[in-house]
């Protein structure tokens, strides 16, 4: 069916243009499937394109295969042929197949896709399966190979009994990449069909060749998890092999080009001293923005009027409070505090920061020297509350509740906002100035700087960085980051446990920047199929032993295979 190598499973691709065959061969492929599905997902439509009436598919295919593929390569090449309305006898096809130089035929695109209603429907009328087995029987008595797309035990069986050379047991369209499909299976589910396909096969015909695609199997890996159950002959890749492969490398050589020219413009001249002071505070960065906020602070923390902080939702409110305190003058007396509405103390916040004048022992913090009042939230503050700070950022003093004389504030009011633009809130004056943290998406030519910083802070190296591909980096640069500096963490998180095995992809990242991170409880339910698709594996799919483990008898475990649709 191949040249054979060391190995005795064999590995086809299907193709659909002349430069993917060529590097399929160079691969170590050792066969080739020249099929519609392969041409349009070089179009850039997906796989499922090839069911639709938009082009004629005999004629597609047979154009690419035998001007792009057959004179390029020394491989097999097994030519996809429609049954649906050709006019030609498949004797006829047959001959024309094997003169132009094909090794055989493969049926695609094929009715297997269809719904069995939908496949019945064509078997009447002599356009499905049948069908097709009829023209790969004509190709192997015209001294062709054939190779018989199935998707269920009882297409194989058809196959079997029709005396064709080799099944492709194909599990749907693939997952993975830009254009995947959700899986109509899990991994489990396709392991456990590919068990009992296998055994019937071999059980049925030892010398019928039986070859596995799609579905679920997305990498090397998945393959590795269903067929070490079964007894196949190797695999057919399809998108895994050209469309997946190419949208990540392209993507990736791209997307490196892009990085290179979009690389961090540092300031022509930085205090490194404020950068290492911001560094030991938790804020990092290197582009100008950046450094233009950390010298906001400096002049704030050396300035005496009250501030107004605009941090964006998620964004290092900690640490700038902390920057702020560390860039203070000497001497520092006081400190700072932090008063958040829904503390223990918002009942008596209006009397605990303004005092009242008929209690001689009140003490207003605003009479505190050289202290940080720290507030955060102030949309949700009582009204009287906002009102006497808002007078107070005006003018610079204020009054106690049942005085009219106004008292020059001693302490400083940092007022910790996120949208001061939605705030009535004095503007930059005399008494009151505004300090603006950017947010993480106009910093985006950071986020590798950032995401090394917090591998450190989570005990990684920062160089684990590096075994981002730029396409990844170019995602996390291109998105908006509503979460700011939290969501990024979070993303570093889920990434340091995913590097090692080598599971950070685009489409990870896809996933981690969707799902909102408001409950990170973890999902344990699981259906009755599920678990016993998972004992099953577990057990390598030996029934007896699967039995035991779940208590039942081999009887009822075979009638729970069939309710679940697994036999």
């Amino acid at each position: 069916m191949g040249r054979r190598r060391k190995s005795d499973k064999l590995v086809g691709a299907a193709v659909g243009s002349g430069i993917v065959a060529r590097a399929a061969e160079q691969g170590g492929a050792d066969f080739l499937l020249a099929i519609n599905a392969g041409r349009l997902r070089s179009m850039g439509v997906p796989s499922i394109a090839c069911m639709l009436p938009i082009h004629h598919a005999a004629d597609l295919t047979w154009e690419f295969a035998t001007s792009e593929i057959l004179p390029i390569t020394d491989l097999p090449v097994y030519v996809g042929v429609n049954c649906w309305t050709s006019a030609i006898a498949p004797e006829d096809l047959a001959q024309q197949i094997m003169q132009a130089g094909f090794a055989g035929a493969v049926n695609f695109p094929t009715t297997m896709h269809y719904s069995d209603a939908f496949q019945h429907i064509l078997d009447r009328a002599g356009l499905g399966t049948r069908q097709e087995i009829a023209l790969l029987q004509a190709v192997q008595a015209a001294g062709g190979k054939s190779m018989f797309y199935c998707g269920t035990r009882n297409q194989a069986r058809m196959g079997a009994d029709a005396g064709l050379q080799a099944l492709v047991f194909n599990f749907g369209w693939n997952l993975g990449g830009a254009l995947g499909h959700q899986p109509r299976q899990s991994l489990e589910e396709a392991a456990q069909q590919a068990n009992e396909v296998s055994r019937f096969v071999k059980k049925t015909r030892p010398d019928l060749q039986l070859y596995l695609e799609g579905g679920p199997i997305a990498e090397a890996a998945d393959l590795s998890f269903v067929s070490q159950n079964a007894e196949i002959d190797g695999y057919v890749g399809g998108s895994t092999f050209d469309r997946v492969p190419i949208e990540t490398s392209i993507g990736d050589h791209i997307a490196g080009y892009r990085l290179a020219m979009d690389a961090v413009v540092k300031p022509p001249t930085q205090d490194r001293k404020l950068m290492s002071a911001a560094a030991s505070c938790g804020l990092f960065g290197e582009g100008a923005n950046f450094y233009r906020a950390l010298e906001a602070i400096r002049r704030a923390a050396n300035s005496s009027a009250h501030l107004v902080v605009c941090v964006p939702p998620g964004g290092p409110r900690s640490a700038i409070l902390n920057l702020l305190e560390k860039l203070r003058p000497k001497p520092k007396r006081g400190g700072y505090i932090e008063l958040d509405q829904d503390g223990p103390g918002r009942v008596g916040l209006l009397e605990a920061m303004f005092g009242r004048s008929d209690v001689a022992t009140s003490q207003a913090l605003l009479r505190r020297e050289n202290t940080h009042l720290v507030i955060h939230g102030f949309d949700a503050l009582p009204n009287p509350v906002q009102t006497r700070l808002v007078r107070l950022l005006e003018s610079g003093t204020y009054t106690q509740s049942g005085s009219s004389v106004r008292r020059v504030s001693r302490a400083r009011v940092v007022l910790v906002v996120e949208h001061a633009e939605a705030m009535q809130l004095p503007q930059d004056g005399e008494h009151v100035m505004h300090l603006r943290f950017p947010d993480l998406a106009s910093r985006s030519e950071e986020i590798a700087t950032l995401l090394g910083a917090m591998f450190q802070q989570l005990g990684a190296q920062p160089s684990l960085v590096s075994k981002l591909s730029p396409a990844i980096m170019q995602r996390l640069r291109a998105h908006l980051w509503h979460g700011n500096e939290d969501e990024l963490r979070r993303v570093a998180q889920d990434c340091l446990a995913a590097i090692p095995a080598g599971g950070v992809t685009v489409e990870f990242i896809e996933n981690r920047l969707s799902v909102a991170p408001t409950d990170t409880t973890p999902n344990l339910s699981i259906t009755p199929k599920q678990h016993l698709l998972e004992t099953l594996a577990r057990h390598n799919f030996r029934r007896t032993d699967t039995a035991r483990a779940l208590n039942i008898s081999r009887k009822t475990l075979y009638n729970r295979m069939r309710k679940f649709d697994l036999l």
